[in-house]
């Protein structure tokens, strides 16, 4: 038996994961596949004005589908860090 299809998750259930300021990469977790929790920390962001850090958490429970974070990066505010989605159903 043969079968085509294609697999999608939908887009309510994915979430790109942004820093709220732009910086620099201090420290990043997980990696691709890792199941992580709703405001488990991914990374830790040091503030281009300000200096100060700022955590990156998870805003859902899911998998871990892409990192693109890399300590020692520079990010913008609106770059993807991560990308999240709920897989449980």
């Amino acid at each position: 038996l043969r079968l085509t299809g294609r697999i999608g998750i939908p887009t309510d259930r994915l979430v790109a994961v942004r820093p709220r300021f732009a910086g620099v990469v201090r420290e990043a977790r997980g990696a691709i596949g890792d199941e992580v929790a709703r405001g488990e920390r991914l990374a830790e962001v040091e503030g281009s004005a300000s200096l100060s850090r700022f955590e990156v958490v998870a805003p859902i429970s899911g998998v871990l589908l892409d990192r693109r974070a890399v300590v020692g990066a520079a990010v913008g505010g609106e770059e993807a860090l991560y990308t999240v989605a709920d897989l449980s159903e």
